[in-house]
């Protein structure tokens, strides 16, 4: 009796843990497959914005992927597009970067022969984008020179002017001062000749004075010397 009610003890905590178990499974199977869910909707919602032209989305898409599901089984392609998509944004650099890793890190993935081939294209644009540097570079420096070359002639031009107009006013205040001296040498002779012209009318004034005390004078004497007329 004792043995039946162990047994069927047994056979009862077997049945519970095996439900427990069963429910276990379920739930994480549950679990993974809303994980797996959420994956490929982010993962697929990256896509989405890689096909409809909007890199910048891709590229923060596939970023947020990368973050939250390390160990994805899909991590090499959401690599890929990420890359891709940094190229589009000109971030060629950490581009160049994601490329790499994703070789380094998935040797197999039949990824790494397109990776091969962008990092080789973006090494070949780094090329042509020096060279096209080089070649501004060498655009902006001829024109800096040619701009130097004609500020210098200009300069020069403005030097010869300032020395010409220099030269040109030196030569009129030599001018103005002779004519200033020259003045002043009139001013001179036209005050001398004033003072010679007052003493000229004044000995006039006094001969003609003179000339006049004499002249009635005579007359006076004429005039006493002359006989008294007599009427008839």
């Amino acid at each position: 009796m004792g043995e039946e009610i162990m047994g069927k003890n047994i056979c009862k905590n077997a049945l519970i843990t095996f439900v427990f178990l069963l429910i276990s499974v379920l739930f994480s199977s549950a679990m993974a497959a809303a994980a797996l869910s959420k994956e490929s909707q982010v993962f697929d919602k990256g896509y989405k914005y890689v096909l409809s032209h909007q890199p910048d989305k891709a590229v923060e898409t596939f970023k947020s992927f990368l973050k939250d599901f390390p160990k994805s089984s899909s991590k090499d392609a959401a690599m890929y597009w990420l890359g891709k998509s940094l190229v589009q944004v000109k971030a060629v650099g950490e581009a160049k970067k994601v490329f790499s890793d994703l070789a380094k890190q998935f040797p197999e993935s039949p990824f790494v022969p397109h990776v091969e081939r962008e990092l080789e294209a973006l090494d070949t644009q780094v090329v042509a984008g020096r060279n096209d540097l080089k070649a501004d570079i060498k655009i902006l420096v001829e024109n800096a020179v040619k701009a130097l070359n004609e500020l210098q002639n200009r300069l020069a031009d403005a030097e010869k002017r300032t020395v010409a107009a220099e030269a040109a006013m030196a030569k009129a205040i030599a001018e103005k001062e002779k004519l200033q001296v020259q003045l002043a040498d009139e001013k001179k002779k036209i005050d001398g000749m004033g003072v010679e012209v007052k003493n000229l009318t004044d000995n006039a004034a006094k001969a003609i004075l003179e000339l006049q005390q004499k002249v009635s004078k005579t007359e006076k004497k004429a005039a006493a010397t002359e006989p008294a007329k007599v009427n008839p």
